[in-house]
């Protein structure tokens, strides 16, 4: 279900942006704050991906102008408080309930989440999730047939993406800025180790350290599924 259903993260990207680029900005802070919470109730985990890749957003902002960037996030950073206070005051009791309450985990539920990671051949090749289609069908029955690798992108989305980004590069800010975090998502999407694969046929994993090898190592971040960085391709790519 909170895999599925993620109307609050657009729309807490869209509450940023214009907590950035509006004048008044109290309704949307308080919007940012909202919708975060709600995220809470549907799965913790998008909502820690969401600020890990804002966060990445923020530095590559800085990165590409820092001169008109930092004095705007300057303007901004009250907003940003009204949002945590806000968000603090809806999930600070869920929040605790979920990390510290009754019956809380005390190990991460799938270990080692970090080495879940795309391989590059599924990103262009339509390999099948018959793993997850084979643990689906003992809990639930069979559900259909396996589904396409979460990385997967096709061969002409990826020829338009890198076409869109040759000819609107330089031209347009916001493809340069869109492009370049559409990048790092599926950088990130290949979790702690670079694994490779043939098809259908097992995944190896190589020696050659990714950015989740770190990241894996914060609390919360851990437990993210690197894979899932791919539902933000889609949100910044689109």
């Amino acid at each position: 279900m909170q895999l599925t259903y993620l109307p609050m993260v657009p729309l807490m990207a869209l509450a940023i942006y214009k907590i950035i680029t509006e004048n008044s900005k109290t309704k949307y802070a308080i919007v940012l704050g909202v919708a975060a919470s709600i995220q809470v109730l549907i799965g913790t985990e998008m909502l820690a991906l969401t600020v890990v890749l804002v966060v990445t957003a923020g530095v590559v902002l800085v990165a590409m102008n820092k001169r008109e960037v930092i004095p705007i996030v300057m303007k901004s950073y009250r907003a940003f408080f009204i949002s945590a206070i806000t968000f603090i005051i809806l999930s600070g009791y869920p929040l605790y309930f979920s990390l510290a309450g009754p019956e809380h985990t005390i190990q991460a539920i799938v270990q080692n989440v970090g080495f879940y990671g795309t391989t590059p051949s599924s990103l262009y090749s339509p390999t099948l999730q018959l793993g997850h289609a084979q643990v689906g069908s003992k809990l639930f029955g069979y559900l259909g047939p396996a589904p396409l690798q979460t990385g997967f992108i096709g061969w002409v989305l990826i020829i338009v993406f890198f076409l869109s980004l040759i000819f609107l590069f330089k031209k347009y800010f916001w493809v340069r800025f869109t492009g370049i975090m559409a990048i790092i998502c599926v950088w990130y999407s290949l979790g702690g180790n670079l694994w490779t694969s043939v098809g259908q046929g097992p995944k190896y994993l190589t020696p050659w350290w990714l950015p989740w090898r770190w990241l894996g190592v914060v609390p919360i971040v851990k437990d993210i599924v690197p894979q899932r960085t791919m539902f933000f391709f889609w949100l910044v790519a689109g």
